[in-house]
């Protein structure tokens, strides 16, 4: 007569209390921001939604006169990495933005998307 029951491998009960304990990953998340020529518009928009590494991050362009500034911002809000690779790629067509002026990038945008938001719970009542 045949066994059906599965093997199980057996740990002892011992090893999850002292000497092996498991780890988390840690993400470190971060935005940037870029103020781009409306020349290079297309050609960094290209770059960073063809990238594989960027292109996972959230990207997101809007005129630039949102914060008093010509041409195009772009926000990517992602991994470290993937941010240091955008930063990498549009090193001589885009100019990062810091300071006070990221901050008020971010509060706009986030205002924006919250007036979307209450705009589509309209919609669905």
């Amino acid at each position: 007569m045949q066994d059906n029951r599965r093997s199980r491998v057996q740990i002892p009960l011992g090893a999850f209390r002292k000497g092996i304990k498991t780890r988390k990953p840690t993400y470190n998340f971060m935005d940037i921001a870029l103020l781009i020529e409306t020349k290079n518009y297309q050609k960094v928009n290209d770059i960073l939604k063809k990238d594989e590494v960027v292109s996972l991050a959230s990207i997101t362009f809007r005129d630039a006169r949102i914060i008093g500034k010509e041409g195009y911002c772009c926000l990517i809000s992602g991994l470290e990495q993937q941010c240091k690779k955008a930063l990498e790629l549009t090193e001589d067509l885009a100019k990062e933005i810091t300071g006070s002026e990221k901050e008020m990038l971010i509060k706009k945008l986030k205002e924006e998307e919250n007036k979307a938001v209450e705009g589509f719970g309209a919609i669905l009542g």
